[in-house]
């Protein structure tokens, strides 16, 4: 007697990630869709998405969007279970990511007098964008935009981003603070001697007199009102 041999189906699916739900989408090995589904952002929706998956055939490859945030429960669910996993990154949401990177960072350069604020903005977004930063382990952790590794305990990664934007040194930004053998181990608040951006564009002058559309005049800050 001969039995005949089925060959399984390889399936990959697509799920659109939100905070509540997961929108999830079977497709046949040529791309044809067969079938979608939304399933509840939950331990138990996971498991029933994969199952769901699996209806179909053999679940093969599953691209997820959102593996850092509202992806990252089910990718790791999947991942356990045997299935590989891989980011998706709408094109769309990408752009408008890089468009509004593009314009901040071309607008502080020219703030700033950089030569070439097109050419500023292109490569902040090349530091920043994807906004993930990376870590090796056994390598020194040192925080740099568009390289490094990592961050360690005594990096000011605020001031030292700001510094990477505005394409100028910032007081005490890159000088590292050493890190306290106590718990959280962060270093005392150091002084204040960054400049005010608005110092820095050369924009203090503009604002010190400047009205808001009432006619109430805004005042310098606090920080540096002349004392009376």
């Amino acid at each position: 007697m001969t039995l005949p041999i089925v060959e399984a189906r390889a399936v990959t699916g697509g799920v659109d990630t939100h905070a509540g739900v997961h929108v999830a989408a079977a497709l046949d090995p040529v791309g044809g869709l067969l079938g979608v589904r939304e399933f509840p952002a939950t331990p138990a929706g996971y498991a029933s998405l994969l199952g769901w998956l699996g209806g179909f055939g053999t679940v093969c490859l599953a691209g997820i969007e959102g593996t850092g945030s509202y992806g990252a429960g089910l990718a790791r669910h999947i991942t356990a279970a045997g299935v590989r996993v891989v980011e998706v990154d709408r094109s769309d949401r990408q752009d408008r990511r890089r468009q509004r990177v593009c314009r901040i960072a071309s607008t502080v350069a020219r703030l700033a007098g950089l030569p070439d604020p097109t050419a500023h903005a292109e490569k902040v977004m090349a530091a920043f964008l994807p906004d993930v930063v990376r870590y090796q382990p056994g390598v020194p952790a040192v925080f740099e935009p568009g390289g490094g590794n990592g961050r360690a305990l005594g990096d000011d990664s605020f001031d030292i981003a700001v510094e990477f934007l505005a394409g100028a040194r910032l007081g005490n930004a890159s000088t590292p603070h050493a890190a306290t053998p106590e718990f959280p181990y962060l270093p005392a608040s150091q002084p204040a001697d960054l400049p005010a951006l608005a110092d820095l564009f050369g924009l203090r002058g503009q604002h010190s007199d400047q009205t808001s559309s009432t006619g109430t005049h805004i005042p310098e800050p606090a920080s540096r009102a002349n004392p009376t």
